[in-house]
């Protein structure tokens, strides 16, 4: 549990510099110390780089996989990233909320 917390500190500390990579990476170690569910700028701008991380991680493998075929060397997704961003579109469903 301190290191979740050492790791949200270390993530707002990132996010404050704006560093949002590195902001987001700490995010994630984080775990439930990160809690999605509050209504603030660090949360919305952390979850909004979650779903531009995983677009851009998406899109590669896909693009890389048109080039190579199915054999091409493929960045893999950050699982809990995917589950963050799993949990927004099935909050999303749930409230009918499907545009952006």
């Amino acid at each position: 549990q301190s290191r979740d917390i050492a790791a949200l500190v270390a993530s707002k500390v990132f996010y404050h510099l704006e560093e949002l990579d590195d902001a987001l990476r700490y995010a994630l170690c984080a775990g439930n110390a990160f809690n999605l569910t509050l209504k603030n700028d660090y949360v919305d701008t952390l979850l909004a780089k979650c779903i531009d991380e995983y677009t851009r991680v998406r899109a590669a493998g896909f693009a890389a996989k048109l080039k190579g075929g199915e054999d091409a060397k493929v960045e893999p997704m950050d699982k809990r990233l995917e589950s963050i961003v799993d949990k927004i579109f099935g909050k999303c469903f749930a409230h009918g909320q499907f545009k952006q």
